[in-house]
């Protein structure tokens, strides 16, 4: 991924820097009785100050599309990585001899969903859910959700088989 810091600082010193040309056209506009500044100064002024503004926003603008292009990637990514995690579940699942519901099941008690989530998912009573959860448990040789997911986790980084 690339690295987006380089945008971003330029448009914070781009940005600031237009806005202290700002205040001192300001300060100067505002005393210009005392100060008998030529009008020419004042519009050199302000033409550095749209090349600032210009600057900064080209460097916002970059940093923005960099930042959605990576993130794009990022999603990529993460889609293939849940696509691998749950075929390496699924198998492990097939290891354990479990059937489709209890695989069902047991990615649910994974993600984390408790008894009732998983009756309301599932759209069956909660009693159904817990056999299903007692047979996981069964044939994964397991007692609880927390060790389903220990189980689970030491059979996919090869600490288990």
């Amino acid at each position: 991924m690339s690295d987006n810091r380089l945008w971003i600082f330029l448009t914070i010193i781009f940005s600031t820097t237009l806005c202290l040309l700002a205040t001192l056209e300001f300060v100067v506009m505002v005393n210009d009785a005392r100060l008998k500044v030529d009008w020419k100064y004042i519009e050199y002024l302000e033409i550095v100050e749209v090349v600032f503004a210009l600057l900064g926003f080209f460097c916002g603008m970059v940093a923005t599309v960099r930042f959605y292009r990576d993130n794009s990637r990022l999603q990529l990514r993460m889609g293939n990585v849940q696509k691998k995690f749950e075929t390496l579940v699924a198998d492990i699942f097939k290891d354990w001899q479990l059937t489709d519901a209890e695989s069902e099941i047991a990615m649910l008690l994974i993600k984390g969903f408790s008894i009732a989530e998983i009756s309301g998912i599932r759209e069956t009573s909660e009693g159904t859910v817990k056999n299903q959860c007692s047979a996981v448990y069964r044939k994964a040789g397991v007692n609880s959700k927390q060790q389903l997911v220990s189980n689970v986790l030491d059979v996919l980084i090869g600490e288990k088989s």
